[in-house]
């Protein structure tokens, strides 16, 4: 898992990078959970946090995180959001189909999803996404899709699987 709280923001320039809290646990294969903070040198106050946790048994995983992000300054967004995250495959071989979520709990508005759906061969591949974003002043839709074949490239608007985290 390789999360981050992503919400320190200031509006101020300052020389101090802020202090960072990881604590990760995986109690088993298959299972990582972690807890991620940010303290603010300057300010003297915790800024933002996560906690996130994911399970993996053979092609079917599962994720869900937690941020939440302080605004100590005008002009910078306060976060308070859940993400999820449900798939099925692998990506290099086969069938794979993958859904993701994102919730404002403050708000209580559906910031975006995601969902895509690929089938890869031996020496190509088929991808489809479709994705909508509802950031309040901005939202859109969005449909990419992708022709890869193995080792020269690949023909359309998605070059990787996407991932939202």
């Amino acid at each position: 898992m390789n999360t981050v709280t992503g919400f320190y923001q200031t509006t101020r320039l300052s020389s101090l990078a802020p202090l960072t809290s990881i604590l990760r646990l995986t109690p088993q294969r298959g299972i990582h959970n972690e807890m991620r903070f940010d303290y603010d040198i300057r300010l003297q106050r915790w800024r933002s946090g996560s906690v996130s946790t994911s399970w993996q048994q053979g092609k079917f995983f599962l994720a869900g995180t937690y941020f939440r992000a302080r605004a100590v300054e005008l002009d910078v967004l306060t976060s308070n959001h859940v993400q999820g995250q449900i798939g099925f495959g692998s990506p290099d071989r086969g069938f794979s189909s993958i859904m993701a979520v994102s919730y404002n709990l403050r708000t209580s508005q559906w910031l975006n999803s995601s969902t895509s759906l690929s089938y890869s061969w031996d020496c190509c591949g088929l991808a489809a996404a479709f994705n909508q974003f509802d950031l309040g002043q901005r939202t859109e839709s969005r449909f990419s899709f992708s022709f890869m074949l193995k080792g020269i490239g690949s023909f359309g608007n998605i070059r990787k699987p996407e991932s939202l985290f």
